[in-house]
């Protein structure tokens, strides 16, 4: 997650119910964490999108 965040910027939670991430946890993130966990992931990725400054407008 750390490599794709830091490549692309933010993720999409959808993301993790794809490959490469599938390859660990088939089911998705519930097959790691637990459901709090979960949530808590969720929302940290949306903080980072919502944060996110599209490449063409970065300094």
């Amino acid at each position: 997650m750390i490599d794709f965040l830091a490549k692309n910027g933010f993720m999409e939670v959808g993301v993790l119910y794809e490959s490469p991430f599938t390859s660990l946890a088939p089911g998705g993130p519930e097959d790691l964490f637990s459901d709090p966990e979960v949530d808590a992931l969720v929302e940290v990725l949306a903080a980072v999108q919502a944060k996110a400054v599209p490449q063409e407008n970065a300094a």
